[in-house]
């Protein structure tokens, strides 16, 4: 937290399970400034993510995802549509804390050449 707001720049990747996520959420809820939503959202193509990522390489993924819905008062939409994010920066103190609300280690992350 103290590394965070004098400058540091701390990314989260979410994990997919619900019990892991819950964790994760609880030991930043205190001071992230980023709420969670109750209803997760469901995502269906990430070409958005495609597109931040300067590449030209498609996320290997056919199905329906659910991830958690991300809520922020100030900051910004890396990629994902405008109610649904898929990651977002939002500023803390002198840094910045990055939110993937994708689990890197589970696909489609973990099977995208880019990641």
């Amino acid at each position: 937290r103290d590394w965070t707001s004098r400058g540091g720049h701390l990314l989260l990747s979410l994990p997919a399970q619900p019990e892991g996520l819950r964790a994760v959420i609880d030991s930043f809820s205190e001071w992230l400034p980023l709420q969670f939503g109750d209803e997760p959202v469901i995502v269906r193509e990430f070409s958005s993510l495609e597109a931040y990522s300067g590449r030209n390489v498609r996320v290997p993924f056919s199905e329906r995802l659910s991830i958690p819905r991300m809520k922020f008062e100030h900051g910004v939409v890396l990629a994902g549509g405008r109610d649904d994010p898929l990651l977002v920066r939002v500023p803390y103190g002198l840094g910045s804390v990055t939110v993937l609300a994708l689990d890197l280690t589970q696909p489609p992350p973990s099977k995208w050449k880019e990641v």
